[in-house]
């Protein structure tokens, strides 16, 4: 093979695919606010709805509590993208909206019913659907066994696009942050925001992977995507997201879904820290692994009562995020190698050892899914790298020799698991090296 660093290896496949990755949407520059009456005023969503405005905000699907379409001042969201006003006409209960962006038209005719007008029926063509208003996004009410999508760790794009609700800082791009299974770094890609709080981004992605937004200091949000997969992000931007829980997030597309569980979770669960240091009865590398693995426990405990609370969960969301809490756990547990004496080829003892195989082996794929997936395989494959007295800076350097080193000699037994996972980083070498 090749003597190609990682670092050279990593940046090629980003060369390879030549992914735009940055896509700003055009200002959405618009003379029609969503309002009606001559002395009608912007209306601000609240939980009651407004007497000028009663199409104002966001509506859902009453089968499924799905978000299709939202009405605001400046924009409407309908099909994962943000539309101007062209026409707004309305008869008593019933209103005719005629949406436009750039050369594409979509008229919509909505009917409002019920006491509070908080039932809508919406007609697009030939399509009808019975629609509710909701103030916050609920969960929703019916199973999802699908399995996370796994297309082989191969390069595809993401399309994101979104409206921050008074967003303040519109000077500052939007930064979205891939996690790099080949890396032991997040890829930063930048779209800008504009007046109207729009913004649209294409980002390149290896598999299934996650992402985080930020688009001011105080303001950030994790997430998975799936490669193909284009969706919507609405949020309102007020105050600041992380201590104001009075935000709300909306998200629209095929994985609204899961997208909308995770961020619920990120929001209303927080998980205990582990520790990294040695400190108070905590005096080596043992002890680490004995007080983490309670840590861990009890964040697992904690992650089955909000489980069991939240009963349609779907099957992605909980592979995630026990998933993450395995990879992380591991990862905290491999950066102990760096306190190990290499001059006297000082190793784990044989029970640490035994336990980061068996998280190890619990992984789930695609790998790509957990943002510390990098530096746990690193961390692994460096550490029994040093013991063969081969190790290098970057323990991803010559892996596959590495590898073939420690079967040949048999100086460690792999897992099917462990296996499986170097193969594909295997794989991916040699779809670079073709080049």
């Amino acid at each position: 093979m090749k003597n190609i660093s990682f670092w050279a290896k990593s940046l090629l496949l980003i060369l390879l695919f030549g992914f735009t990755t940055q896509n700003t949407l055009a200002q959405t520059k618009n003379n029609k606010n969503f309002v009606f009456g001559k002395n009608a005023k912007s209306y601000h969503p609240t939980p009651s709805k407004s007497e000028q405005n009663m199409l104002y905000g966001t509506w859902c699907d009453k089968k499924t509590n799905e978000w299709i379409i939202g009405f605001f001042d400046k924009i409407a969201v309908y099909k994962n993208q943000s539309w101007k006003y062209k026409v707004v006409q309305q008869k008593k209960n019933k209103y005719t909206v005629e949406l436009q962006k750039g050369n594409k038209k979509q008229t919509l005719f909505l009917t409002l019913k019920g006491k509070k007008k908080d039932k809508c029926k919406l007609k697009d063509g030939k399509t009808k659907r019975n629609l509710f208003y909701a103030p916050r996004p609920l969960p929703y009410n019916y199973p999802d066994t699908k399995p996370f999508a796994n297309n082989g760790y191969k390069m595809d794009t993401v399309t994101i696009n979104g409206y921050l609700q008074n967003h303040s800082n519109s000077n500052k791009p939007l930064q979205v942050f891939v996690s790099s299974l080949v890396k032991n770094k997040q890829d930063i890609y930048y779209t800008d925001i504009d007046k109207n709080g729009c913004f649209s981004i294409k980002i390149p992605i290896l598999n299934t992977s996650t992402i985080f937004f930020n688009w001011n200091e105080s303001s950030s949000l994790a997430d998975v995507v799936e490669g193909g997969e284009t969706y919507f992000l609405y949020v309102d931007d007020t105050g600041k997201f992380k201590k104001n829980t009075d935000n709300v997030i909306w998200q629209m597309g095929r994985n609204a879904r899961l997208h909308r569980e995770i961020t619920d979770y990120s929001r209303s669960s927080k998980s205990l820290n582990y520790i990294r240091h040695y400190q108070g009865d905590i005096k080596n590398i043992d002890d680490l692994l004995n007080a983490n693995r309670k840590i861990y426990k009890r964040n697992i405990k904690k992650l089955d009562v909000y489980i069991a609370n939240n009963p349609n969960l779907s099957e992605r969301f909980k592979s995630y995020v026990y998933n993450d809490k395995i990879v992380e756990l591991g990862s905290t547990l491999m950066q102990n190698r760096f306190k190990l004496n290499k001059n006297k080829k000082e190793r784990f003892s044989k029970e640490y050892e035994k336990y980061v195989r068996n998280l190890f082996a619990k992984m789930q794929t695609p790998y790509t899914i957990s943002s510390y997936a990098s530096g746990f395989l690193r961390d692994y494959i460096g550490y029994y790298a040093n013991n063969l007295s081969i190790y290098s800076a970057n323990a991803y350097d010559d892996l596959r020799e590495t590898v073939n080193i420690i079967n040949y000699e048999k100086l460690y037994s792999f897992s099917k698991e462990e296996e499986a996972i170097l193969d594909k980083v295997s794989k991916l070498i040699d779809e670079l090296e073709k080049d």
